[in-house]
């Protein structure tokens, strides 16, 4: 979820705060512990943060779970690397949405 979507109670479906400013910045940090957090800045609604945990799908390093402990069996999703650099980060999740983060 992001800074201006907020969970409808009646449905349980996200719903837009109206009036809100999204985000400007993103920051991504994933530890070698498992965890990972997602730092929106400069919202209307303030900073707001993201973390849950991770894991590797394999030995092969080239897509992980994330949600639920981090751990097989408790994925929320799987995010596929497609391209990685000392920059740069372009992932893929099941859903077929494509992220790229830039080093700045």
């Amino acid at each position: 979820m992001e800074p201006c979507l907020e969970d409808d109670s009646s449905n349980g479906e996200e719903q837009v705060i109206p009036d809100c400013t999204p985000a400007t910045s993103l920051t991504v940090s994933f530890s070698t512990f498992g965890t990972y957090s997602f730092v929106f800045l400069r919202s209307s609604e303030g900073t707001w943060v993201e973390t849950d945990g991770w894991a590797w799908t394999s030995d092969a390093q080239t897509s992980f779970y994330v949600g639920g402990e981090g751990t097989e069996g408790n994925e929320q999703g799987l995010i596929t690397i497609v391209s990685l650099t000392d920059t740069s980060l372009e992932v893929t999740s099941d859903d077929g949405t494509v992220w790229t983060f830039v080093a700045q």
